[in-house]
């Protein structure tokens, strides 16, 4: 699909650090429960001010189609730290529609990473002026990396196209809206978490152990290989001296 969007264009400088893999670390997320949500179905464990985690997700709920797990922990409802509200503010909160939740959560997608894939997080922090990004789609569609402008900061970070945005600030691209988007590539530090493909290692030199020579596996090998000569067989000498060789000796 086309460019969707190039945001924040610009920010030329050196390359900055290349991401940190948080596959297996939990991350902040947020999710929101508009004014058409009704029941929430999720059960805490826990009371405000102490620690509150999610203890159970109804199947078919809002909790489980905005991707809450079990073992999260809430750590804002509103923008209000759950350590800064008494038990019953905490449930008053719970039955107001818009309701914002900030998570940490074990996992940024539901059922955990795929097998062979990588989370990785880039953080660009105050003293950056443009990101230099375009997306292969606008939310709530999904979206990966689809153009990276040469010397931006995104760049220069090592961000590939074709990498999945998974999280911006937390927020889940389905969970966003064009405007809302806007928004938060206007924020700093901003914080994108992307999806990427492990790459597989390099094979190195591989040790003949019948001639005793070094072997590169990643080389083509074989008798047609480029710039080897071609050693002639006993059978190829046979067929120079044989009726061919008499007929010019004839014709001579």
């Amino acid at each position: 699909s086309g460019v969707a969007m190039v945001t924040e264009v610009g920010g030329q400088g050196e390359r900055v650090d290349a991401g940190r893999d948080v596959t297996k670390t939990p991350l902040r997320r947020n999710a929101i429960a508009g004014e058409r949500v009704g029941e929430l179905g999720l059960a805490f464990l826990g009371k405000a001010p102490g620690k509150v985690s999610i203890g159970q997700v109804a199947p078919g709920g809002w909790a489980e189609k905005v991707g809450i797990s079990p073992g999260d922990e809430v750590l804002t409802l509103d923008g209000t730290a759950v350590h800064d509200m008494s038990e019953g503010g905490f449930d008053l909160r719970l039955s107001g529609r818009p309701l914002t939740f900030t998570l940490l959560t074990a996992s940024a997608l539901p059922g955990g990473v795929p097998e062979g894939q990588q989370l990785l997080s880039y953080e660009a922090d105050a003293s950056v002026a443009g990101i230099g990004i375009a997306f292969s789609a606008m939310p709530p569609a999904a979206m990966s990396v689809d153009k990276l402008q040469p010397g931006s900061w995104a760049d220069n970070s090592g961000m590939q196209i074709g990498d999945q945005l998974v999280l911006l600030n937390g927020w889940r691209p389905a969970d966003l809206t064009v405007d809302s988007m806007k928004s938060e590539m206007s924020r700093r530090p901003i914080i994108f978490v992307v999806m990427r493909a492990i790459a597989p290692p390099d094979v190195g030199p591989v040790i003949d152990e019948a001639a005793g020579d070094p072997v590169d596996a990643n080389e083509p090998s074989g008798p047609n290989v480029p710039g080897e000569k071609e050693v002639a067989t006993p059978d190829a000498k046979a067929d120079a001296t044989g009726p061919r060789a008499d007929a010019d000796r004839d014709a001579g």
